[in-house]
């Protein structure tokens, strides 16, 4: 077999796009990589009716689900590996799992017919529809597979951002040759309006009281109308925020790696409160009924209140961490940059369990971390990780068949 070396996927322009990189399995240096579920003890703990329907859970990208239990412990259910590149999440519909372009059996970790192509965003599932940031902007038939429409951007080279849908729109950041902002018909695919600030627009905006909410590559946040993309407000300075934006209960909220957490009105833009974070914050945070959860660059988690930006607790975790995630009462983060899965009391902080994910040898370089936040939904924890492995984590079961951890 080829090894499949970065020089390799960088010259077939696949690096980001996972599916391209099916049956490459020898990663040179006596690595091998083994597609598939790859490890088996037990189904996931999933109903048909758990749901996290989008990147970060809704529209608002708050990563919040309240109807999910997080376990005291947690073991291995399964584990799925794509040996691909991938920095996208996990969407969860109708007891299948989508973890970069694979549609899964949920309970079992099982591959199912179905798959999308090019690069690898979260993909959007509203009323049986999957709306997914490739190259273009697909619409399948969750159940059957069936192209029910596709969006053709501007510009020819890279991927979309991941997709939020809100009443009959799509909106999603255009590719590297066109970033701006798309609103798309849901029902046929057609061009409603489209948002082109004076820097580029990338990263997933958010929706919430009929505003869409985008930060664009100089730092500017932006406040559109979500219906006709007219602008509302515009938030500038020196500070460099970040996206993806999150928004609910009236409030948008950035984060920046060199300043911390910004809070603004989302009818106006007016600033609301601000928390300085002398490491910065490199990461969106979590919203959970009047707590903000935010990742420090150094390891470092904290909850602030939503109402003025206090801090209520803070712990150190690990290394730079990624997204957190808040299920219930609980929150989960992981490292970006390390194997440690963590999970914390959303009222004081203090840690429940950590679970470590593997990291894999892709020829000259080694992959791991997780870069985009876990997905819980009913009693089960999905953590996709940049070494393309999947793992839906509940608790223990006393005996194990198959392939042992």
């Amino acid at each position: 077999m080829v090894p499949c070396t970065r020089r390799r996927l960088l010259r077939s322009g696949a690096v980001t796009g996972g599916v391209a990189l099916a049956g490459c399995f020898s990663f040179g240096g006596g690595y091998e990589c083994e597609t598939g579920r790859t490890s088996y003890t037990a189904d996931a703990s999933l109903s048909g009716s758990a749901s996290w329907p989008t990147y970060r859970y809704d529209a608002g990208n708050t990563g919040y689900n309240p109807d999910a239990t997080v376990p005291d412990e947690v073991a291995v259910r399964w584990r799925y590996t794509a040996c691909a590149e991938t920095e996208s999440g996990v969407a969860v519909a109708d007891g299948r799992v989508y973890p970069g372009a694979a549609v899964l059996d949920g309970r079992a970790g099982t591959r199912m017919a179905g798959e999308w192509h090019g690069y690898q965003t979260t993909p959007t599932l509203v009323d049986g529809t999957r709306y997914v940031g490739t190259h273009e902007l697909e619409a399948l038939d969750a159940a059957s597979e069936d192209d029910r429409w596709t969006f053709d951007p501007d510009g020819e080279s890279g991927g979309l951002s991941a997709p939020k849908a809100w009443n009959d729109f799509v909106f999603v950041a255009g590719n590297f040759d066109a970033p701006i902002l798309y609103a798309v018909d849901a029902t046929d695919g057609t061009e409603r309006w489209r948002f082109e600030p004076d820097a580029e627009v990338r990263t997933t905006p958010a929706v919430a009281d009929d505003t869409v909410v985008v930060v664009d590559d100089g730092g500017t946040v932006h406040g559109l109308d979500a219906a006709t993309g007219e602008p509302r407000w515009s938030h500038d300075e020196s500070d460099h925020w970040r996206g993806p934006p999150v928004a609910t209960d009236g409030t948008v909220y950035v984060t920046s790696h060199d300043s911390g957490v910004l809070a603004l009105d989302v009818a106006d833009g007016r600033e609301r409160w601000r928390f300085a974070e002398a490491s910065g914050v490199a990461a969106p945070v979590a919203v959970a009924d009047g707590t903000v959860v935010a990742a420090g660059s150094e390891g470092q988690l904290l909850a602030l209140a939503a109402a003025d930006g206090t801090v209520r607790w803070e712990t150190s975790v690990g290394g730079g961490l990624g997204p957190p995630t808040v299920a219930g009462e609980t929150v989960l983060v992981g490292e970006r940059r390390g194997t440690r899965v963590a999970a914390h009391s959303l009222a004081d902080g203090r840690e429940r369990w950590r679970f470590e994910t593997r990291e894999l040898l892709f020829g000259d370089y080694t992959r791991v971390g997780t870069p985009v936040g876990p997905t819980a939904v009913d009693e089960t924890v999905f953590v996709p990780t940049a070494a393309s492995d999947c793992y839906a984590l509940s608790a223990p079961v006393e005996s194990a068949t198959g392939t042992a951890e």
